[in-house]
């Protein structure tokens, strides 16, 4: 159990990155941010979350998170998202990519 005061780590904001274990036509990676990591991965998980992510279960690709940037706020989760999302490097933030390259 966390203590008072302290939050646990996956229910902090930041950015997520998920690796799919097949390609969806270009699609390889979906980066997302969310205030709470923890809801967000069991809304992707259950289907209820980005469309991609729910089409990639529909078809019984698997996915796996491949990297989590932790932030103070939302506010810095969502900003940082948009930097990492204009870079368009998903293989080389990905750490599956990463290991097997």
């Amino acid at each position: 159990m966390a203590r008072q005061g302290r939050t646990p780590t996956q229910h902090r904001p930041g950015v997520y990155l998920l690796h799919f274990d097949a390609k969806l036509h270009h699609a390889g990676h979906y980066l997302g941010s969310a205030a709470n990591l923890h809801v967000r991965l069991a809304q992707h998980e259950a289907g209820n979350g980005a469309r991609l992510t729910q089409v990639i279960r529909e078809l019984g690709i698997g996915y796996r998170v491949s990297a989590v940037w932790f932030t103070p706020t939302v506010r810095e989760a969502r900003e940082l998202e948009r930097r990492l999302k204009r870079q368009k490097n998903g293989r080389k933030l990905c750490g599956w990519c990463r290991h097997v390259a």
